[in-house]
């Protein structure tokens, strides 16, 4: 059974697999910012969310990451994005990030000025 549920997982993950939304590029505490596609009646459009990505799950179909955005009044939003999801037209990274945690829950508790993440420079890039 468990094979099953296996093999049905990566047939629908090869389906929906895009060059745009490559989910090993980015990692824990990158700044990203993620395009979605909005229908308002007849009219879609590409919605921007740039934020901190703050986890990572990664389970097959189901895989998602959630990314945090401050806004200007001071308060937090939250957004959980499926990998797999037909609306996401792009994710692309800002700026990377330099934590050594997995997961950055903590961030919930700090104002905005606490929260910023220091930025990895790659020493390879010329």
């Amino acid at each position: 059974m468990a094979n099953l549920l296996q093999k049905f997982n990566e047939k629908k993950v090869q389906e929906y697999k895009k060059d745009s939304c490559d989910f090993n590029s980015f990692n824990v505490g990158d700044t990203v910012n993620v395009g979605i596609t909005i229908r308002e009646g007849a009219n879609t459009r590409v919605q921007q969310f740039q934020g901190t990505c703050i986890a990572k799950k990664s389970r097959g179909i189901s895989s998602s990451f959630i990314v945090r955005k401050l806004t200007t009044s001071g308060d937090a939003v939250e957004k959980n994005f499926k990998i797999y999801l037909s609306s996401i037209e792009f994710v692309e990274i800002i700026k990377r990030g330099a934590v050594r945690r997995a997961k950055l829950y903590y961030l919930r508790d700090r104002s905005s000025k606490q929260s910023r993440i220091k930025e990895k420079f790659d020493s390879k890039k010329s």
